[in-house]
């Protein structure tokens, strides 16, 4: 059977229509591949690849207590912890420096000054990392980490959280490395390795 004119041209040409067909669909937006947007409420937060979390909601994972090292007993109330670190930056005693900066960002986290609480914090982390204080860094970390959190950032909470687990790895703190691995699977931060060493 000979196929010639019209009918020869359509049935030859169909693939190519088809094939172009596909591609012209292919750049069609999303929302009309997918139907209608999805909104996002105001109460939610953006985690990694734009999952919504509620904001300001619980970290969750177990409590770390017994983890942090404390400020020293001695230094309780506000006054007393200034004190003891002008005491401190004056005899350039970064050990010191170190756990009570984090004890002040603490402090600060109470009252509701984030922004004092951050710096104090992450002047603790410097000093920390920089003389090999494993387990204030950790202590740090989580704190920073709870902090990106509750403002709704879990990109840089779950960045935080991955450098505490880290350290406790390192230090071999079974109890606080399963602590922050439930804290970062409830959150949905990604792993990229499992511990199988203990």
């Amino acid at each position: 059977m000979d196929l010639t004119g019209w009918p020869a041209v359509a049935v030859l040409s169909s693939p190519f229509a088809i094939l172009i067909l596909v591609i012209l669909a292919s750049f069609r937006p999303r929302w009309q591949r997918r139907g209608p947007a999805l909104t996002r409420s105001a109460e939610m937060a953006t985690g990694r690849y734009g999952t919504a979390i509620p904001a300001g909601a619980a970290p969750g994972g177990v409590p770390l207590r017994g983890i942090i090292p404390p400020a020293p007993p001695s230094v309780r109330p506000r006054d007393e912890l200034l004190i003891a670190l002008d005491r401190a930056e004056a005899a350039a005693d970064e050990r010191a420096l170190a756990t009570l900066y984090l004890a002040r960002g603490r402090q600060a986290l109470t009252t509701g000054d984030t922004a004092e609480a951050g710096d104090k914090i992450r002047r603790s982390i410097r000093i920390s990392s920089r003389l090999g204080l494993k387990d204030v860094h950790a202590a740090a970390r989580i704190e920073l980490g709870d902090m990106a959190h509750a403002s709704g950032d879990l990109t840089t909470a779950c960045e935080h959280w991955q450098i505490a687990r880290g350290l406790f790895f390192d230090m071999q703190k079974v109890e606080a490395l399963q602590s922050v691995e439930a804290r970062m699977q409830q959150n949905g931060c990604p792993t990229d390795w499992v511990l199988n060493d203990f």
